[in-house]
């Protein structure tokens, strides 16, 4: 072919032509490789050699399509506190506490907080606490009426003085005691656990050459052994207030002879033959088959229990503070169950004496109930909170002005105890056995001089009978009584010369 022949028209057209077919091809080749179809599309993954394409990793990338139509699945968003994705709350949190900006803003914060807390616990709830105790204390006018109600009885005719002082032998430091080596062993509810009182004596290494033991009532009923519990107690000399357990044995030997004051063997022998004890509460009754195990000297030494305890404070006491483990360098009372504060001793209710285990906020009425939500006592606090709250603020020198004071003289004491004498037998409580009413009224006499030199001043008080609440151990009030006799504890509180305190406990079988 010619050089014209080649290059002519014809020929040119037709190669063009072709030209142009193939470059359209190529193009939309191109497009379709660089813009596939959403439904085709593959991720650009599966187009470098060698590495393995996932179908599912396909279906993902498919699903998160922009151009698609199809809904988007909330399960397979991360979470709010998906650490593992950027985006979840926590990284993002986290990026911005870890900026500096993000840091001094966490640190302000924090700060606040804890300013809050501590304003909160040092200054607004003791002053609410105050606040509330404050209105039982305060007069609100000469014409409010008194409310203290059951709480101001005040006759005590049990065959024992209503308080009694510790004998000054028994006080470690004292004048007897220059060394300071003697020591106060202060035992909660026995109940007749005879075993536990010798394991708990011997455990504390109880010399009674040296230590004095007190126990704070409920030595009998409920345990094995109420009278060897007496005897050994008898043995030792020890000291021991009056329980509600020991007031009910007394009440039911009353019933049981026609004279309790001094009991005869030919009585006691009477009482072990029969079996007729009939029409009394059951109660009653159990103190019905301790008396068959007990003793004329058993029962003289109950009846010579005093109602109040009370121990001077101790010559070579270390400077106290607030700490509930602070020496002691207070005057200690030792009672069954608790007392009022701001209250005189010799105006105590003997009956509450033994039983209260709760008092109204305001009133400072007692209750032998608990402080709880029954309706009765749904305004009660734990008697031991009121009174760690006055005697706190008499050591802390508060004022106490304004605060309520009892006027009753020992006069008018000796009047209303009159009254009482004149009552039946069912309202007299505690009997008339060896006491009389001027016996009483001349002992509160003697006693007033030194209890007005001490109301003033701030008083540590041991008890027991609150087994369900076992041990409270605070800086006003000692509570020993950790259910022995249902297989708890029987517990020490054990006193050197020094004030210093530690408990000791020992376990208990559970005879209850």
């Amino acid at each position: 072919m010619s050089i014209h022949d080649r290059y002519s028209d014809e020929s040119s057209d037709e190669s063009l032509r072709q030209l142009q077919t193939r470059l359209q091809t190529e193009r939309a080749t191109l497009y379709t490789t660089s813009h596939p179809h959403p439904h085709t599309r593959q991720p650009l993954l599966s187009q470098v050699p060698g590495q393995p394409f996932d179908e599912k990793d396909y279906q993902r990338y498919h699903d998160f399509d922009d151009d698609d139509d199809t809904d988007y699945d909330e399960e397979d968003a991360p979470g709010c506190c998906d650490t593992k994705h950027e985006g979840s709350c926590v990284r993002r949190v986290g990026a911005h506490v870890r900026s500096r900006r993000g840091a001094k803003l966490f640190a302000v914060l924090l700060g606040l907080g804890l300013l809050i807390t501590a304003c909160l616990h040092w200054i607004v709830y003791p002053a609410l606490v105050d606040l509330e105790m404050q209105g039982g204390f305060i007069l609100y006018g000469e014409g409010r009426p008194d409310t203290i109600g059951a709480a101001r009885g005040g006759d005590f005719k049990h065959g024992a003085v209503k308080i009694q002082d510790l004998d000054e032998r028994y006080i470690p430091g004292g004048e007897n005691d220059p060394h300071g080596q003697r020591r106060l062993v202060f035992v909660g509810d026995i109940h007749g656990c005879k075993d536990e009182l010798l394991k708990l004596l011997k455990k504390v290494n109880f010399d009674p050459s040296l230590d004095h033991l007190i126990a704070t009532g409920d030595t009998i009923n409920k345990g094995p052994h109420s009278a060897g519990v007496l005897d050994h107690l008898i043995h030792i000399n020890a000291t021991t207030v009056l329980g509600n357990h020991e007031d009910r044995l007394v009440h039911t030997a009353k019933s049981v002879f026609n004279t309790y004051a001094s009991p005869t063997g030919g009585s006691m022998q009477a009482l072990q033959d029969t079996d007729s004890l009939i029409d009394i509460s059951s109660a009653s009754r159990r103190d019905a088959r301790t008396l068959k195990s007990l003793h004329p000297r058993h029962l003289r030494y109950i009846q010579h229990m005093p109602l109040i305890l009370r121990i001077r404070p101790l010559p070579q006491a270390l400077k106290p503070n607030t700490s509930p483990k602070s020496p002691i360098a207070e005057e200690i009372l030792v009672v069954h169950a608790g007392l009022v504060p701001a209250l005189p001793l010799e105006k105590q209710d003997p009956y509450y004496v033994t039983n209260m285990r709760s008092m109204h906020a305001k009133s400072h009425v007692p209750s032998a109930e608990r402080a709880g939500k029954k309706k009765k006592v749904r305004h009660n606090k734990p008697w031991r909170n009121i009174w760690n709250w006055y005697n706190d603020r008499l050591y802390r020198h508060k004022s106490t002005k304004g605060f309520r004071k009892s006027d009753t003289s020992v006069q008018d004491l000796a009047s209303g105890t009159e009254k009482r004498d004149s009552s039946s037998d069912n309202e007299d409580f505690f009997g008339t056995f060896l006491a009389s009413t001027e016996d009483t009224v001349r002992e509160f006499l003697r006693r007033s001089k030194h209890h007005k030199e001490q109301h003033d001043k701030p008083q540590v008080v041991v008890y027991g009978h609150d087994a369900k609440s076992g041990l409270r151990i605070n800086r006003w009030s000692k509570g020993i009584d950790s259910g022995c006799v249902g297989g708890g504890r029987l517990s020490a509180l054990v006193l050197n010369a020094k004030g210093q305190s530690e408990v000791v406990h020992v376990g208990c079988r559970q005879y209850w």
